[in-house]
């Protein structure tokens, strides 16, 4: 829901105030190739989403895409001499910054030990069995929500040669390097084209109960289920 919706109208919505009478331009860092395998679907921070988002007389444009992966090589100085905490996860325990264990933390911790920066110091809490974790993971299939193309990227800026060994991630990144990521990741154009077939609120329940189901939780699938039922029921109420 985040990343489909409520990323454009948040993050972008925080500029509107500012914008009057002093601007007619909002440039966004563009965090994803325009070119990429997901363009095929609506995605909130897509070129062709975010360029449609406009008020009074400003533009926004998503502007100079760098891959994650080579933005943390940019600015691996400033972290090495700095404490400064990156706050990346969508879903983070209380009182945390980040958890440490889902797909987007995971693909943030590992090009920091790879620059040969402490995540500890960064925000995250990271150990030996962090790279353990994130090597099931990656094999099992268990991250929600990745592209395949994000750790290509990250296949690619790992040397063949490795001369650090920061919390045991020499094993993690050799065996990154040469996992064939078309085979470990989840197939899911067809969960997705049968999303598309449902009116949104209930494709969102669908979505959030198979979710549920393949992580065995089912408790929070019939939270979800109640939850997005009594959304759905509010429209319909306000809509009639």
């Amino acid at each position: 829901m985040w990343e489909s919706l409520q990323l454009p109208l948040v993050l972008l919505g925080l500029a509107a105030p500012l914008s009057i009478g002093r601007f007619n331009r909002l440039l966004i860092a563009a965090d994803e190739d325009p070119t990429s395998e997901s363009d095929e679907y609506p995605y909130a921070s897509r070129p062709r989403i975010i360029d449609q988002f406009v008020w009074a007389d400003l533009k926004s444009i998503l502007d100079g895409y760098v891959d994650r992966f080579s933005k943390t090589r940019l600015i691996k100085e400033y972290l090495k001499e700095n404490k400064y905490h990156l706050k990346v996860c969508n879903d983070p325990p209380q009182d945390l910054l980040n958890c440490c264990t889902c797909e987007k933390c995971s693909r943030t911790i590992a090009p920091l030990v790879l620059e040969g920066i402490d995540p500890n110091t960064c925000g995250f809490t990271v150990n030996r069995p962090t790279f353990e974790l994130m090597m099931q993971s990656l094999e099992k299939k268990k991250f929600e929500g990745w592209t395949s193309g994000w750790w290509k990227q990250m296949q690619d800026l790992i040397p063949c040669e490795m001369e650090t060994d920061r919390f045991g991630s020499k094993d993690f990144l050799v065996w990154l390097k040469s996992l064939n990521i078309n085979k470990v990741r989840k197939d899911s154009k067809l969960l997705r084209d049968l999303f598309s077939l449902f009116p949104y609120p209930l494709a969102v329940l669908f979505e959030a109960l198979y979710s549920s189901a393949y992580n065995h939780s089912f408790v929070r699938s019939v939270n979800t289920l109640l939850k997005s039922s009594v959304h759905a029921l509010r429209r319909l109420i306000k809509a009639n």
